[in-house]
């Protein structure tokens, strides 16, 4: 766990890069590991295409470093030399990338160098764009080892599916004890009697959203239903105009991004 530099031993570094530091799946499994990690055995440090979201905050609150990379757009060539660059002077031992895109960046950057990459697959290749799943499987044999973070993920990931460990997302159940005796903020509250349902996620098309307003709209005949989205994303605009379309405005309530996710559950 520890390598000689000029007759001293270090502790190893290990730089981990995600794609945004906004909270999603990844993103919060990163932030929930932060307290667990073992910084007397290895020296860690985190990255990612962006600066000002809540894993950003949450590294430099528990004073780990965390720097982003320069990024325009997909695969901005700056963002790989960069990376390389960091690689190379920081002397990384090994990198740990979350996500296509990233994944991609990391295999490029570390071509070449002693440092191993690891990678965790957290989607099958469905839930990805055309050009991150290809990006991905064409760079997949440039890293080291692989993890999976469940079975059905593991067996459609590009790569043999027996050289990939699978490691189930974890869950701090005291936090969330925590989290959820929290009274929540302010949201709107259904009509007596009436059934509600949350959806904590990301606004994307792969989390369905769009399928869940389509069929209460079918459901008009069923005792009062409400359905309340909490997250944002770029799908936004199109699950309003889905709304107004539908007649569901009354019936579904958009909660923006919330961090009392817990609280409302309960």
């Amino acid at each position: 766990m520890s390598r000689l530099e000029g007759g001293v031993a270090t502790r190893r570094r290990i730089l981990v890069v995600t794609k945004t530091t906004a909270v999603g799946g990844a993103e919060r499994l990163l932030m929930n590991a932060l307290p667990y990690l073992d910084r007397e055995a290895f020296d860690y440090a985190f990255a990612a295409l962006d600066a000002g979201g809540p894993l950003a905050e949450a590294c430099r609150a528990v004073e780990l470093p965390f720097e982003p990379l320069p990024h325009r757009g997909v695969l901005d060539p700056r963002s790989a030399r960069a990376l390389r660059r960091r690689l190379i002077e920081q002397r990384i031992d090994l990198v740990h990338a979350h996500l296509p895109l990233v994944g991609t960046l990391a295999r490029l950057a570390a071509r070449g160098l002693a440092t191993r990459v690891v990678y965790t697959e957290h989607n099958t290749p469905a839930g990805y764009r055309l050009g991150s799943r290809w990006l991905n499987a064409a760079t997949w044999a440039w890293q080291q080892e692989v993890l999976a973070v469940s079975e059905e993920v593991r067996r459609r990931a590009p790569g043999a599916s027996d050289q990939i460990a699978v490691v189930p997302n974890g869950l701090d159940f005291e936090s969330l004890d925590r989290e959820a005796a929290v009274r929540p903020a302010a949201y709107p509250l259904p009509a007596r009697g009436a059934l509600t349902v949350l959806v904590p996620a990301s606004l994307a098309p792969r989390k369905g959203q769009d399928v869940l307003l389509a069929a209460l709209a079918r459901m008009a005949a069923l005792p009062p239903l409400h359905v309340m989205l909490a997250g944002e994303g770029a799908f936004r605009d199109a699950l309003v105009n889905q709304i107004t379309r539908l007649g569901l405005g009354e019936r579904v309530h958009l909660l923006g991004h919330r961090a009392d996710v817990p609280a409302l559950c309960a």
